[in-house]
């Protein structure tokens, strides 16, 4: 019993410290009709200065949250503008090698990389055309209809990338 007093002893000092209000000794608050009423009041207090702590760490994080998805959002469709761009560029660079082709192996090879030079100016084109989320929802029903492509791919890209990190390093030990 003893027990159970201090432990709710203690219970209230925090609430009422939470609250900001000052600490009762529980004598007195027990033996005070009066003071139930006020520990009530302190409780109050302390559950709507709780209340309102929780309510401004959401918001917090929301705006934080926002403002993530506006950074991540805004690198995403800079990246993509790039992406298009080097596509753009690969397949200007095919268009100008097939006449080059067309003298040096035949009609046939040209006609070839002219074919080529269109399908990935095509790719660039419907690259541009969509925003972000329909080629991220495109990405994911790519990998949910073919998971071993998807792992293939970036195991590829994940073995080029270090390929190129690995040799800006040996660039930088040379130097």
């Amino acid at each position: 019993m003893a027990n159970e007093t201090s432990e709710s002893s203690a219970r209230t000092a925090r609430v009422q410290q939470a609250a900001g209000t000052t600490s009762a000794t529980p004598a007195t608050s027990a033996a005070a009709s009066s003071g139930d009423a006020t520990s009530e009041s302190k409780t109050e207090k302390a559950k709507a200065a709780a209340s309102d702590v929780k309510s401004s760490a959401k918001e917090q994080a929301l705006g934080l949250k926002d403002k993530a998805l506006s950074s991540a959002r805004s690198a995403a469709t800079d990246g993509k503008s790039k992406a298009v761009e080097k596509v753009g560029g690969v397949s200007k660079a095919i268009q100008a090698s097939a006449s080059k082709l067309d003298e040096d192996v035949g009609q046939t090879y040209g006609d070839f990389a002219r074919s080529a030079a269109k399908s990935i100016d095509d790719i660039a084109a419907q690259l541009d055309a969509k925003d972000i989320d329909e080629l991220l929802e495109d990405a994911k029903a790519f990998v949910r209809k073919s998971p071993a492509i998807a792992i293939g791919i970036a195991a590829a890209l994940g073995f080029a990338a270090s390929r190129v990190v690995k040799s800006g390093l040996d660039l930088d030990d040379n130097v």
